[in-house]
């Protein structure tokens, strides 16, 4: 699949199981990079990839992070902050370092930490950083949030005998995020103070607490993204854009939604007008199923009791877990 420089994989991915996996990603050509993973008794994946553009060099390296689901029963993961700094000390002279993974904030620190040559930690976590998180003063977490709603775009300016990178709208985010939860917490220290119940004082203690801890954490992360620093850095700036018609559709993942939608419709099932998740009922037992038609998985599901193969069909919800799921479940019981 052209376009594509270099992928990360994380626990959803396989929890598709391993051998349906391999076999699209082997089918699509795309450039894993996860060196700590061995499956069936060999490593499928290089530690790194190092690409140029324009003339300004990024290695990726990359690292499975997180459990083994038992659809990967198969497979064995090594330490993630090891293989990457293996991985890194391998590579050749590269201008900008990229480390991908489904790294939490804490794992990416401790990752910058230890390995201080990474400039970006790119993170499948559930995690939505618009204007990224400084680690430090020259290292920083990105993220896009669950579920593939947003995508990102990282844009970098190499500044002539600069080091490290600072934001080109430094804080940003944070600033507002701070405003806000000060708000909240003022707001829930008024409700404290005019509580009559012991559960509805608890409440507003333990929104008290919540707020404080995060008004303080981000007063951290702002203080890092806004120091000032002793010499030059190369700048960046970060931005999330919602999946929607207005993001253009990658035309090879765009043949492969066309070829789903037409199984689909030769089936007599219903096929989404919108790009975002629709619900249909495809269940032999009448459970929904949430098929985000833009996010696609090799994983076979059970149409009306048929098996169904043809292309590589949508990742479906689990049920309980989807919009439109409610609906479904058993009505209580009139007295």
């Amino acid at each position: 699949m052209t376009g594509i420089d270099a992928v990360g994989l994380g626990p959803s991915d396989l929890a598709l199981g391993w051998t349906d996996l391999h076999r699209i990603l082997t089918a699509h050509e795309l450039p894993v990079v996860a060196d700590n993973l061995t499956c069936d008794g060999a490593k499928p994946f290089p530690a790194s990839k190092v690409v140029t553009r324009g003339g300004v060099t990024v290695g990726f390296v990359g690292a499975y992070v997180g459990t083994l689901p038992p659809e990967a029963a198969t497979c064995t993961v090594e330490d993630p902050q090891l293989s990457t700094a293996s991985a890194v000390s391998a590579l050749q002279q590269v201008d900008v370092v990229v480390a991908l993974g489904a790294w939490d904030a804490k794992q990416a620190e401790a990752l910058v930490t230890a390995i201080p040559a990474i400039d970006f930690v790119v993170s499948a976590a559930n995690l939505t950083l618009p204007d990224g998180r400084a680690l430090g003063q020259d290292d920083w977490l990105l993220a896009a949030g669950s579920r593939g709603k947003k995508v990102g775009l990282l844009k970098g300016t190499l500044v002539p005998k600069a080091s490290g990178w600072q934001s080109a709208s430094p804080g940003a985010s944070q600033a507002d995020q701070l405003d806000s939860y000060r708000k909240r917490l003022a707001s829930n220290k008024e409700r404290l103070a005019s509580a009559t119940d012991d559960k509805a004082k608890q409440r507003a203690e333990r929104q008290i607490a919540f707020y404080e801890k995060e008004i303080a954490r981000i007063e951290t992360e702002l203080s890092a993204a806004t120091a000032t620093r002793a010499q030059p850095a190369h700048r960046f700036e970060n931005a999330l854009e919602s999946m929607s018609t207005k993001v253009a559709d990658h035309a090879a993942t765009a043949e492969i939604v066309a070829k789903v939608n037409a199984e689909l419709k030769a089936r007599g099932l219903v096929v989404p007008e919108e790009p975002h998740p629709q619900r249909v009922d495809l269940a032999p037992d009448g459970l929904p199923l949430d098929l985000p038609m833009r996010q696609m998985g090799p994983v076979p599901i059970q149409l009306r009791g048929e098996r169904l193969r043809a292309g590589d069909l949508p990742v479906p919800e689990p049920p309980g877990k989807g919009a439109g799921t409610q609906a479904e479940q058993a009505p209580a019981k009139k007295e």
